[in-house]
């Protein structure tokens, strides 16, 4: 017998009498709780031969121990996914403010730069130094005096033409490598105003060559420097970028992560009218005082949200939970519900707590008189309310049925409303703001074709429209270089993940066996 307890629970100190702690057969080996979906499969728990009964106990403990060392591993995965992530920004945030703090040392350098070519401009003549030598000799009268200073004033011109060109060329290649960089327009503007500014300074003041060639260099490390950083600049918004649309995607998971830590109602997306049954026949009795059902017995196909349903009933209602797995024991079965229902009794008394029995695929039990007396008088006696569970109404023993102050509710497919919340819940962070989640539900109903979902096909698909768009956007990103940020999901993109993924998992069959049941 394993009895599991809500977290609701306070009382704690009560035990089952020793004799009924040994080892016993289960039905089924522990199946991790899953995202809206139930676990194990019906039994009809009849005779099996003793030695499989070892069998089936050792084979349900090793089962159990790498289920939950597969739990453990997903946690730590989790948690080293959040720490790699902290320290990607991290290290992010370092780069850009270094690489601002160095733009800003280069502004002033080059401010100061400007400056000083600028000074000397303003306080050295314009004048070519072959002009300012002609214009200060004196007119000569003789004709070899005349043919010096016209020889001496040609080699000058001749000279500076040749710097010019020198000066003009080095410009083009420094406005070039300003164009084809990854600066913004901006600074590449400024950037262009500047070159032009200096080379044109250098080309008409009277400097000497090696102090104007000194000028040029400084500039020109200056503009490779400049260069340089702009592309790494634009490699670490790239990096940026990429760890905003990782962070945007994986929002998905802890979007899922959080639904599942929430308690009670909260964590069950839709289903109104179960909500508002269990509001009605329990929780508010339970709230006022009022006589509360001695078993409720939910049914419907398997992956309607049964199991899930039971605990956060149990939750929502601030009530003791215990769980009771079908043995294969008739005798078991019923020492079980016994131990159960005085348990209730003893937390009652000193919690004033009531309990939740929850017990899965209730048609599995071999039904006795003595088992029905303890469900008939569970609420009256023990305090206590039968949540019983099935996928296989049909087969379930009459005498639970019609059991004294019992109430059933069938637990459906997602109906349209059902659908369009969970849709809206997981992609409206990364849908456009006037999506139209009924008409996805729609959709997803339409092309059901009679047939229907369960519920975790419905996260599943939610989850992989998301996934599709993030790689189809990442290709892109690599193939075509492309550096926006990752685009809102729109309706259509929507739709056709739907209508390529999307299949109906519980058939028209299945669901036929849920008509006129009771």
């Amino acid at each position: 017998m394993k009895i599991e307890r809500c977290q609701t629970q306070n009382y704690t100190n009560v035990e089952f009498d020793t004799k009924f702690r040994k080892i016993k057969p289960t039905f089924k080996s522990d199946i991790h709780d899953e995202f809206i979906s139930e676990s194990g499969n019906s039994s009809d728990g009849n005779h099996i031969i003793e030695w499989f009964l070892g069998l089936a106990t050792t084979a349900g403990a090793g089962i159990a121990y790498f289920r939950n060392r597969k739990a453990r591993i997903a946690k730590q995965i989790a948690q080293n996914e959040k720490e790699l992530a902290d320290k990607v920004k991290t290290e992010a945030q370092k780069k850009l403010d270094k690489l601002k703090a160095e733009q800003e040392l280069l502004d002033k350098q080059l401010k100061e730069m400007s400056n000083n070519i600028s000074g000397k401009q303003t306080t050295s003549s314009v004048t070519p130094a072959w002009a300012s030598d002609v214009s200060s000799k004196k007119t000569s009268t003789s004709s070899n005096n005349g043919r010096t200073n016209i020889n001496r004033t040609s080699s000058q011109v001749k000279m500076s033409e040749k710097n010019k060109e020198y000066f003009e060329n080095i410009k083009q290649e420094l406005l070039k490598s300003i164009d084809q960089s990854y600066m913004n327009a901006d600074s590449k503007k400024s950037w262009t105003k500047t070159i032009n500014m200096t080379i044109n300074t250098l080309i008409h003041n009277n400097n000497n060559m090696e102090q104007k060639k000194q000028s040029l260099d400084m500039l020109k490390k200056e503009i490779a420097y400049q260069v340089e950083w702009a592309g790494k600049w634009n490699d670490l918004e790239k990096q940026t970028v990429n760890l905003k649309e990782t962070i945007e995607f994986t929002a998905v998971k802890s979007k899922l992560k959080e639904l599942a830590s929430k308690k009670g109602f909260a964590r069950i997306l839709g289903y109104q009218t179960q909500k508002d049954f269990f509001n009605n026949k329990l929780l508010s009795p339970l709230k006022n005082n009022g006589e509360v059902p001695n078993i409720i017995l939910m049914y419907g196909p398997k992956g309607t949200g049964k199991t899930l349903f039971a605990k956060a009933v149990a939750n929502e209602g601030n009530v003791n939970y215990m769980h009771l797995e079908l043995t294969m024991s008739k005798q078991e079965d019923l020492l079980n519900l016994k131990n159960a229902a005085q348990k209730s009794k003893e937390i009652y008394e000193k919690t004033g707590k009531n309990s939740i029995i929850h017990l899965d695929e209730i048609d599995g039990i071999s039904y006795s008189d003595e088992y029905a007396e303890i469900v008939n008088n569970l609420s009256k006696d023990f305090h206590a309310t039968l949540i019983a569970t099935t996928n296989n109404p049909r087969q379930i023993n009459t005498k639970i049925a019609n059991a004294s102050k019992s109430e059933k509710i069938y637990m459906p497919t997602a109906t349209k409303d059902d659908i369009a919340s969970i849709l809206k819940y997981v992609l409206k962070d990364f849908s456009v703001s006037n999506m139209d989640y009924h008409k996805l539900a729609e959709q997803a109903i339409k092309q059901a074709n009679g047939a229907a979902y369960s519920n975790a096909s419905i996260y599943d698909i939610a989850e992989k429209i998301v996934e599709q768009h993030y790689a189809k956007f990442m290709e892109n990103k690599l193939k075509y270089n492309v550096t926006s940020n990752l685009e809102k999901l729109s309706e259509e993109e929507i739709i056709a993940t739907i209508k390529d993924n999307l299949k109906p998992d519980i058939s028209k069959e299945v669901l036929e066996q849920y008509k006129n049941v009771f």
